[in-house]
């Protein structure tokens, strides 16, 4: 609010709203892009490496 100190009460609320929105709105975007990369990272692509690929049989066989 000391930023908008010049504007009366109302508008000084109306724009710390708006500043506070567009911080939230852009803080979300570098989070949910920091995750999808950090997913594809971790979890890449199994047609990248098909030597991953296993078959049902095989899942259930290992995680009895």
């Amino acid at each position: 609010m000391l930023l908008f100190s010049h504007l009366d009460p109302a508008q000084a609320a109306e724009a710390a709203r708006g500043a506070t929105l567009t911080g939230v709105v852009l803080a979300s975007m570098v989070t949910l892009d920091w995750w999808v990369q950090g997913k594809t990272q971790v979890m890449p692509s199994l047609s990248k490496q098909p030597e991953e690929i296993v078959d049902m049989e095989t899942r259930i066989v290992d995680s009895s």
